[in-house]
């Protein structure tokens, strides 16, 4: 796993294809929108002052404001169910650990404690927990940084999610230099392991999602070979693989809130499917400039917008939103 786990995905659009890229500590734009649950604010990371901070704003995209002003960097925003807090990534002290920070900033506490790093938290439906991927496995922290539990050993742990009831939460292990990948949940102490999907072969998986409903799971799996993508489904229980798409990027799923359709981004386009694969439509055409390149959908809790990132060879990534039918395209940051 890269130190920032699957969070910055991106295009090195020059040779139209997706890889990592080095984060560096002046990083440029406006990334990775997050959703308040109620739709009324979007989270988001922005290297507009120098290096990566957590901001906030309106859906609107007024009232923009530095959260974190920390002199390192600050992100993976990921709000608590009840809107009232945030958990977060962060540089600070040198070390790469999860705090927890109230919606406007305020009260900023470490959660983790670690030499290496802990990254891509993930909280329980009911708030009251955390789980993380940790520099040695899967962990799982009350919200209050008290019971530490760790879930599973695993050298090279992608990002945990609960189930939406929050009983289970979906792990994977995966990477070029292993001979196999497996996709598999656990309860939220650890126990009872049950596995979904082992193969042996050498994919890297990674966005990993639980429909909202909790009957079905995506995920991508990226040929390690020849850097091919393909996008999966599967019910919860592990039964009834099939793949949706299969193409030569970086895919970036996203569940729509009635767990009907999927948005993903590919070939610069934003584009949304049925949870079927049938329908794949190319929302980004309705109201793109040319040259622009869209990418990293997320759907609004009510359903009705997709927030996304957007920029040119020549300008910085930003975010906008547009309604969930491709129409009424509006920039929200600069």
């Amino acid at each position: 796993m890269s130190l920032f786990g699957n969070y910055f995905i991106r295009k090195d659009r020059a040779n139209a294809e997706e890889k990592l890229p080095t984060i560096t500590n002046n990083p440029p734009g406006n990334r990775f929108p997050v959703w308040s649950p109620d739709g009324k604010r979007i989270a988001f990371v922005s290297g507009r002052d120098g290096n990566l901070e957590i901001y906030l704003m309106n859906a609107d995209g007024s009232g923009q404001r530095n959260l974190t002003k920390n002199p390192l960097r600050d992100f993976y925003p990921t709000w608590s169910p009840n809107g009232k807090q945030i958990a977060f990534v962060s540089e600070y002290n040198s070390t790469i650990n999860i705090y927890l920070m109230n919606a406007d900033g305020s009260k900023r506490t470490l959660l983790t404690k670690d030499v290496i790093h802990n990254d891509s938290p993930s909280w329980s439906s009911n708030g009251q927990q955390i789980a993380f991927a940790g520099s040695r496995g899967f962990y799982v922290i009350n919200a209050n940084g008290s019971g530490l539990i760790p879930l599973q050993d695993n050298n090279l742990p992608l990002y945990p999610v609960w189930s939406p009831d929050g009983k289970r939460i979906l792990l994977a292990s995966s990477g070029c230099n292993l001979s196999e990948f497996e996709i598999y949940t656990v309860n939220a102490d650890g126990t009872q392991k049950i596995s979904l999907l082992k193969k042996s072969t050498k994919n890297s998986i990674y966005r990993l999602a639980w429909s909202p409903d909790g009957k079905q799971i995506i995920f991508v799996s990226k040929d390690c070979q020849n850097d091919s993508s393909q996008l999966y489904i599967m019910n919860a229980n592990g039964s009834k693989l099939r793949r949706l798409l299969s193409i030569n990027y970086f895919i970036n799923p996203s569940w729509s809130p009635n767990s009907k359709q999927i948005a993903l981004d590919f070939d610069s386009n934003i584009y949304v499917m049925n949870a079927d694969g049938s329908k794949l439509t190319n929302l980004s055409k309705k109201s793109k400039p040319s040259k622009y390149y869209d990418e990293h959908p997320v759907w609004s809790p009510d359903g009705k917008k997709i927030a996304f990132e957007s920029s040119t060879l020549e300008s910085v990534d930003n975010i906008y939103v547009m309604k969930a039918d491709g129409s009424g395209r509006t920039q929200l940051t600069k």
